[in-house]
């Protein structure tokens, strides 16, 4: 179910309010972790009674409990590629392409990627993998700057 009608300068925490449910809940609904991220002009998906328990998108309060990866700094350098830095940092070329969106590969310009341990290991989503199949899910969020639906191939780094 969506609602459509919204008053005027209502945010994401005066919605949930009027709702009577937590922003959590209705964040998770939405598949964000931030109301900021919610487009008050666009519909926006009511959370029903089952939303915290079939819902496959993290808990957006556990985020508040979830350790921050370490980060490396790299200048990116004439020639790099996505696949080249995800090779020498063994990350997923993915991982590293989502961290240049913003700015493409411009040769002086440095990122920060996720530092590589050595109980990291790379997992490949299956057809039925969830966040759920993870036992931190937000840490694994944050660590792979992934924070929509898994879908099937994708590489995720992801600790232990």
């Amino acid at each position: 179910m969506y609602i459509r009608k919204r008053f005027e300068n209502e945010g994401a925490q005066d919605l949930a309010l009027r709702l009577g449910c937590p922003l959590c809940m209705l964040l998770r609904a939405n598949g964000v972790l931030s109301g900021a991220w919610i487009d008050m002009s666009e519909d926006i998906a009511l959370p029903d009674g089952n939303t915290c328990i079939d819902n496959d998108f993290p808990c957006p309060v556990d985020f508040v409990k979830a350790e921050i990866p370490e980060r490396v700094g790299y200048i990116i350098k004439e020639g790099d590629t996505a696949e080249s830095i995800s090779e020498e940092f063994r990350l997923p070329a993915r991982l590293v392409l989502s961290l240049l969106k913003p700015q493409g590969l411009k040769a002086g310009e440095g990122i920060f990627l996720p530092q590589r341990e050595e109980n990291m290991k790379i997992v490949t989503a299956s057809i039925h993998t969830t966040w759920r199949d993870f036992e931190n899910a937000p840490a694994v969020m944050l660590l792979n700057n992934h924070f929509a639906r898994l879908y099937p191939g994708m590489k995720l780094l992801i600790r232990g």
